[in-house]
């Protein structure tokens, strides 16, 4: 149901050892889930670096589905698995707080799917960090936050159809304001485990696709603009000069930044363009596909026009049967 790139968990990832148990029933959905992520090095020390989550979803119906998760990043130097966090039914935060554990970051987020006749929604919202005092300078830091939202029609005409989304993450998602710049982040094997853009963006795609048994095409617009990279760069702290963070609030203290954000008072970098996809099984277990994107404004990429061409087979016959979608 995740028909762009997924904020919370990034459908370009590398794989992981995990552990997850269920329960499930026609109404319900309570899962607990385990990943052992890579680990990483500062000042000579080894940080072990561990990923749980929970989720309780709502059947809405047989009309799609909403869901509540929480994820708990957790390391230190040879810090073992934490078992209490497998409970589902725990809520991290409060847990962390009581026992006064630290060297954790984590996020909260919230899901939904809804059809209705040829009509559907899709929709993804996380929350990193939210400032509940204003005693200090850096409790004014903005609220992080991420929205991602897909519109589409199924069959505008038979087998055609249409999808629209947007997508908003906040300045220093997946992030957190410690020395160790990547401990503590969501990263893993060094890429982003939510959005694989990282965070301080904003991106609208529109797509028409057609899909049939042997042929699937799409034709896809593309926007963005982005900011400052924070996922692999020290936490920025602009707005800190000239206040103490540990000073009281000062009267009439604010904190405001432009969005996408950019050091020096920059431009965000703009993206924008248009991606083909095609996919044709030429026989059994013989397939093409073929890619081209033109984007007048590239960004990072040093050719406007791309093409790459794809051969798919299957060795034995039914060996990738599994892994078909």
């Amino acid at each position: 149901m995740y028909f762009y790139e997924s904020i919370l968990f990034s459908r370009y990832q590398y794989p992981y050892d995990q552990l997850h148990i269920a329960y499930r029933n026609k109404t319900l959905e309570v899962s607990s889930y385990y990943l052992r992520l890579n680990d990483m090095f500062d000042e000579g020390e080894r940080y072990l670096r561990h990923l749980n989550g929970h989720r309780v979803s709502f059947n809405l119906f047989n009309k799609g589905y909403i869901a509540f998760s929480e994820l708990l990043l957790a390391t230190g130097v040879q810090r073992p698995i934490n078992i209490a966090v497998f409970n589902p039914l725990l809520i991290y935060f409060i847990y962390m707080y009581n026992e006064r554990i630290e060297s954790t970051n984590s996020i909260l987020a919230m899901d939904f799917f809804i059809e209705h006749k040829n009509l559907f929604l899709h929709g993804e919202f996380i929350l990193d960090d939210y400032m509940i005092e204003h005693e200090v300078y850096g409790d004014l830091e903005p609220t992080k936050y991420g929205i991602n939202l897909t519109f589409g029609i199924k069959d505008i005409l038979p087998d055609l159809h249409c999808n629209i989304n947007y997508t908003r993450i906040a300045n220093r998602v997946y992030s957190t304001y410690n020395p160790r710049i990547n401990v503590e982040r969501f990263i893993h094997e060094n890429l982003s485990i939510g959005h694989y853009l990282g965070s301080n963006l904003w991106e609208l795609k529109s797509s028409i696709t057609y899909l049939k048994s042997k042929y699937q095409g799409e034709l896809q617009f593309i926007y963005r603009q982005t900011g400052d990279d924070v996922l692999y760069s020290p936490y920025n702290t602009d707005h800190f000069q000239g206040h103490n963070m540990l000073d009281p609030l000062e009267p009439g203290a604010e904190w405001n930044e432009a969005f996408p954000y950019v050091s020096d008072g920059g431009e965000p970098s703009v993206f924008w363009g248009f991606k083909m996809n095609h996919y044709y099984q030429v026989i059994d277990h013989l397939g093409v596909n073929l890619k081209a994107s033109y984007f007048p404004k590239s960004g990072m990429l040093s050719s406007k026009f791309n093409v790459a061409v794809g051969i798919y087979t299957e060795l034995l016959k039914g060996m990738f049967k599994s892994l078909r979608v």
